[in-house]
């Protein structure tokens, strides 16, 4: 949690770097305080943001941590993917309405997106195994 909000206080005071960042890879913790420091990292870069890939996000509901609004403030992006693993707890998924809100948000939102992909569920497959 706190690096990236020293992240994004390194950034905000880095206008050059806000204006031309196109690639944001992070692998955070799955907190709903992380989460919702990297959403607004996410409206931070939202300008210049092309690709984003984030292994760690937990929370996409928008009432909870403003994922959507975030997303879909950038323009030009053209490659989301979002990731949630929990190998402790094969239940512990997104919820199908989360992500059937974040998917119609941001596709009526982001002309430019080209790829989309949200993964989540366990590390293995526990089911298959039996």
């Amino acid at each position: 949690l706190m690096e990236v909000w020293d992240l994004r206080l390194a950034l905000q005071s880095n206008q050059s770097v806000l204006r031309n960042l196109k690639n944001l890879k992070l692998s955070v913790d799955s907190s709903l305080q992380c989460n919702q420091q990297v959403c607004k990292l996410i409206e931070l870069l939202s300008p210049s943001l092309e690709i984003v890939f984030i292994t760690g996000m937990k929370h996409i509901s928008n009432a909870l941590c403003g994922i959507s609004d975030a997303l879909c403030k950038c323009e030009h992006l053209m490659v989301l993917s979002l990731m949630y693993r929990n190998r402790y707890d094969p239940e512990d998924l997104y919820s199908h309405s989360d992500c059937y809100d974040l998917l119609y948000d941001v596709t009526l939102s982001l002309k430019a997106l080209k790829v989309l992909s949200l993964e989540y569920g366990p590390l293995v497959d526990y089911e298959w195994q039996e």
